[in-house]
Parts: structure tokens; C-alpha cells; sequence
């Protein structure tokens, strides 16, 4: 990402992780206590960044697009999701380009998933935590 679209991204990411009660886990392993129905074994997966409580995770997709997916349109990358689909997990996935031409509508996209599954308005939570 070019430095003022990354710039962009990371401001919005800031305004959203620095709200109270959003306190993101980077590398979270969140099938670790799961055995894996494909192999049998305890699960190895991990989110970018993570909020265990309310099972929302976001995944930037690899630095460099390629036409298919790159290591993101493996079977093991589906695996991943349909298992964290079953534990109930809410998974964003963002490409570098689409935090490049749109990081606020990104950042929307997940603080509208913590209105929801939060049960508090988010906009609520920002307006109490901006008057502090």
C-alpha cells in the first residue's frame, strides 16, 4: 500500500481500536482447543487480529494480489473458514487494494459488526469515550 493509503487505513484502525471494551488480539489462534475435522489434530489457525468476546476477527489478505487468491484461494484457507464459520466466528477478509481505495468503508463494515453483536451502539461508546 502506498504510505498515505496505509495512512488512511491505520488512522481509521486507531479511532476504532482505541474506543473502550475493543481490545483487538493480533495473531489469535482461535481453534487451538478445536480438533480439525480434516485432520484429526488440534487446530493451528490464526486471525490477524481478533475479538475473542464477541468472535469478530478481520484478515488482510497478502501483500501482493495475485489472480487467483495467492495463498488465500488454497483449500486450506476454506478449511480455516468454514471452521471458524462453524465456531461461529464472523471473518472480514480485506485485500491491500481495498484498504487502499476505501479504508473508512472497511473499518465501517467491522465497527457496524461490534453494534451488533456488542448489543451497544457503537457510536454510543465513541460519543462517551470522546467526552472523557
Amino acid at each position: 500500500m502506498s504510505n498515505d493509503r496505509s495512512s488512511e487505513w491505520l488512522y481509521y484502525w486507531r479511532a476504532l481500536a482505541s474506543m473502550p471494551d475493543v481490545r483487538w488480539q493480533a495473531e489469535y489462534p482461535f481453534d487451538k482447543d478445536v480438533v480439525n475435522p480434516w485432520t484429526g489434530k488440534p487446530g493451528r489457525h490464526r486471525f490477524d487480529w481478533a475479538l475473542p468476546h464477541l468472535r469478530i476477527a478481520v484478515e488482510i489478505d497478502g501483500g501482493v494480489w495475485e489472480r487467483h487468491g495467492g495463498r488465500h484461494g488454497t483449500d486450506e484457507d476454506r478449511r480455516k473458514l468454514a471452521i471458524a464459520a462453524a465456531m461461529g466466528w464472523l471473518v472480514f477478509r480485506f485485500s491491500p487494494q481495498m484498504l487502499e481505495s476505501n479504508a473508512k468503508v472497511c473499518v465501517r463494515l467491522v465497527e457496524r459488526a461490534l453494534d451488533i453483536r456488542s448489543g451497544l451502539e457503537v457510536k454510543e461508546k465513541r460519543k462517551m469515550f470522546q467526552n472523557n
